[in-house]
């Protein structure tokens, strides 16, 4: 299990990572990727930003945006209202096609605003993170209730990041 703390700390199983003495860091991103990731209580989008800096070359590659782009739109924007968190979670999705059905697993984001009362942030920069494992689907033909968990892995992480909130952020989603 891969653990992201923040101020850049990183842990596998348990063991603190010290990532500043390696010689190719990015390297060593790229070979955790796939590993299931939790964060800890404190982590912000800042620090994740942050965490995938000597990724951004792969970012360019993989994802439809630019580090440097997402970086600075994240500094720099001040939302309209009061936000909680920024939330990442997986959805199902069923496609029928001659006859066959598929079930993808997508990996999500949703920034959840604050309802009226509630503490909450006005700085993209300082928005918490969460993971929520959480998975419902009900079958819309059998009408079977499916409500499990699922787990996140850093690309997912890195995808809802650097494709998706970016696509939020140029449409305007969060700045209205």
């Amino acid at each position: 299990m891969l653990r992201l703390e923040s101020g850049g700390r990183i842990l596998i199983d348990g063991q603190l990572v010290d990532a500043s003495q390696m010689e190719n860091k990015s390297e060593f991103l790229a070979s955790i990727l796939t590993l299931d990731v939790e964060l800890s209580d404190d982590i912000n989008l800042s620090d994740i930003v942050h965490f995938f800096y000597d990724l951004k070359g792969f970012i360019k590659t993989v994802l439809s945006e630019e580090y440097e782009l997402v970086r600075a739109i994240v500094t720099s924007t001040v939302l309209p209202r009061n936000y909680k968190h920024i939330r990442i979670y997986k959805s199902f999705k069923i496609e029928n096609e001659n006859d066959e059905e598929f079930i993808y697993i997508l990996p999500e984001i949703e920034v959840v605003p604050s309802q009226p009362g509630e503490d909450g942030v006005r700085t993209l920069s300082s928005l918490p993170i969460k993971i929520d494992e959480n998975i419902k689907l009900t079958h819309k033909d059998t009408n079977t209730l499916i409500d499990s968990k699922t787990k996140i892995n850093l690309l997912d992480v890195m995808t809802c990041l650097f494709e998706d909130l970016a696509i939020m952020l140029k449409e305007g989603a969060l700045l209205s």
